[in-house]
């Protein structure tokens, strides 16, 4: 790859990284990325959340967390609505399974998206 296209491509990660929010699961819930985007959303050091499992830093319950798992390791693409009362922030979750050629579950992808205008607007209508 040239020097320029190369260039290219960091730049459009950095892009990605700072206005995407997008953390990746191991298949064991793990989190082992998150980009800055998270970090300055949900105002939390990525140094807080990595390596730690998604139920030791979300609020579901062991229930809830054995449905969403069990629903991603059979392939579906899980989405909830959720609020962050700490933000009073709205957000729409999008977890996106990643299978290895052996159709075993290898990664977990979330992608946020900042639904609180929308959210708050309806709820005053």
């Amino acid at each position: 790859m040239s020097v320029r296209k190369t260039k290219e491509m960091q730049d459009i990660l950095s892009v990605i990284d700072n206005s995407i929010m997008m953390v990746e699961f191991d298949k064991n819930s793990k989190f082992i990325s998150t980009t800055n985007a998270v970090e300055k959303f949900l105002k939390i050091n990525k140094s807080d959340v990595l390596n730690k499992k998604h139920q030791e830093v979300s609020n579901l319950s062991d229930l809830e967390f054995s449905k969403l798992w069990n629903k991603l390791k059979n392939g579906e693409i899980v989405e909830r609505y959720f609020y962050f009362d700490y933000l009073d922030k709205y957000v729409k979750d999008i977890y996106t399974p990643i299978f290895d050629e052996n159709d075993k579950l290898e990664k977990v992808i979330l992608i946020y998206f900042d639904i609180t205008e929308e959210t708050k607007l309806k709820m005053k209508n």
